[in-house]
């Protein structure tokens, strides 16, 4: 990893961490819409079934109250208003029934509305229409026998088939509530991982690059600065402390350029020595020319004076 440049490290990195945080927003977005059809099947499949269930049950009581308060009160007026009442029941039972039979059913349950559709017709045909035929004709008597007879043995399977059937929602409910905290475990520990995972990868990584840098550099990049802003200075005298084990690295380039500043600066300056010194001769030379020119001048002029 160390022939890799900084810029494609780092294009690396990103790539890891903006590819784990997809992956953790992909579970989390999966996890939600899961658990927004969790409820909506809750809602829709057994809660609305549910309280379908309790009016269909709360009219199967009041056309019992309805019955007894007949045969308990057997006044024509208030029989037949509890035969008309009866009859009304009966028609938001089965507008009611129409409603639950459209929502979507298991196997269970739908085995357990056929047994209710089979017992509560024998319930409507042989006790509950007979009974109200009775009520209307104000045959008390027959009323009662057929109470006896066909409405209360008649009536316990189909109570028992409405209670089964809502003991089916509630146990549907709790499966699917089981589910819904199966899979929010499955996803937080996905989460954790995915998380963990990327933590782990972006510390090794973020190590890993830091030491490359390091390694190129070959010091500490503040120590790396205050050398090159010395030598930049004219400073050539600052001690650079390279590895040798890394010989591309920038302080090894450093010590390297301060080294050929110091080898340039010492042959100038021993080139101007050396100017100086022919300077100084050259100086020298014309100084001794000069006395020189100055004896023979005088010479002559001595020799001119004697002739």
């Amino acid at each position: 990893m160390n022939h890799l440049k900084i810029s494609t490290r780092l294009t690396i990195l990103i790539g890891v961490l903006a590819a784990l945080l997809l992956l953790i927003g992909g579970i989390g977005l999966n996890g939600i819409a899961h658990s927004n059809e969790a409820l909506k099947s809750v809602y829709l499949d057994r809660t609305v079934p549910s309280e379908q269930l309790g009016v269909i049950q709360s009219n199967l009581l009041a056309n019992q109250l309805a019955i007894a308060d007949s045969i308990v009160t057997p006044v024509e007026v208030f029989v037949r208003a509890n035969a008309s009442a009866i009859e009304a029941n009966n028609g938001v039972i089965a507008t009611t029934w129409s409603a639950y039979m459209a929502t979507t059913l298991t196997t269970e349950e739908a085995e357990q509305a056929k047994a209710f559709e089979t017992h509560y017709d024998k319930f409507m045909m042989e006790g509950l229409r007979p009974v109200i035929a009775a009520l209307r004709a104000n045959d008390l008597i027959l009323a009662q026998e057929l109470i006896r007879e066909k409405i209360r043995p008649l009536y316990v399977p189909v109570r028992n088939d409405v209670q089964a059937l809502m003991h089916i929602q509630t146990k549907e409910a709790k499966a699917m509530y089981e589910q819904s905290v199966a899979r929010y475990e499955r996803i937080r520990l996905l989460a954790i991982v995915s998380i963990s995972l990327g933590m782990l990868f972006a510390i090794s990584f973020g190590v890993l690059l830091v030491r490359g840098i390091q390694k190129q550099l070959g010091t500490e990049p503040g120590i790396a600065s205050g050398i090159a802003r010395a030598v930049a200075q004219g400073d050539l005298s600052v001690a650079i402390a390279a590895d040798q084990g890394e010989p591309d690295s920038l302080m090894v380039q450093l010590r390297d350029m301060r080294n050929s500043l110091v080898q340039v600066v010492s042959q100038v300056r021993q080139g101007s020595d050396s100017m100086f010194i022919a300077s100084s001769e050259i100086a020298q030379g014309n100084h001794d020319l000069s006395a020189r020119t100055e004896q023979q001048a005088s010479a002559l002029q001595q020799t001119v004076a004697s002739m």
